[in-house]
């Protein structure tokens, strides 16, 4: 039986002297790109009308726990700039493989 291991992050963010949306996004903007260029996808996830806060949301599929966690580990390590991590949240999970009837994550729902 063949595994994927699926993990999915998420990051909340406050930026320091950000006045505008476009200073946010100015600021943002290279977090995301390095962690697209790394084989993530990636989600940024707005606070409205404050050009202070705002969140990223990234996944990452791979073929082991470990190579998935040391990819987030490495998603991490993007996010040293000008801002704060506010919060933070990883999850990583297994999907399995069955021949027969697809794909079934841990509840045992059936994807195919």
């Amino acid at each position: 039986m063949d595994s994927i291991f699926v993990g999915s992050g998420y990051v909340a963010l406050f930026i320091r002297g950000a006045k505008t949306l476009k200073d946010r996004r100015s600021v943002i903007q290279s977090a995301v790109q390095k962690l697209k260029n790394e084989g993530f996808s990636v989600a940024e996830m707005d606070f409205g009308e404050d050009p202070q806060r705002t969140a990223v949301a990234f996944t990452f599929v791979g073929k082991s726990f470990a190579f998935v966690e040391n990819k987030f580990d490495e998603a991490l390590r993007v996010f040293n700039g000008p801002y704060y991590i506010v919060s933070k949240k990883k999850e990583i999970f297994q999907w399995e493989m069955d021949e027969e009837e697809g794909f079934k994550n841990a509840e045992d729902e059936i994807y195919e």
